[in-house]
């Protein structure tokens, strides 16, 4: 098991984003937090696909210079019931 597919357990999204950076370049680092996030999604691990989807969405952002959309109120994905 390589040092990625533990990372998600012991450091916070910033960390993972600025060591991908580093180690691998803005697009390969975005390449390596897809693959992540399809494992966890194969492994069904809601902890892991959340952080890895959120290091992607930061990564996306960083490339297209966009910002992230604030959730809106009626988003039933942002709901406290769920």
């Amino acid at each position: 098991m390589t040092d990625i597919e533990t990372m998600w357990r012991r450091a916070s999204v910033p960390a993972v984003l600025e060591l991908l950076r580093v180690r691998n370049g803005e697009a390969k680092a975005l390449k390596i937090a897809r693959l992540e996030l399809q494992k966890a999604r194969r492994a069904r691990s809601r902890k892991r696909f959340d952080f890895w989807s959120a290091v992607s969405i930061q990564l996306e952002v960083g490339l297209s210079g966009k910002e992230i959309p604030e959730p809106r109120a009626g988003d039933e994905r942002v709901s406290p019931g769920r």
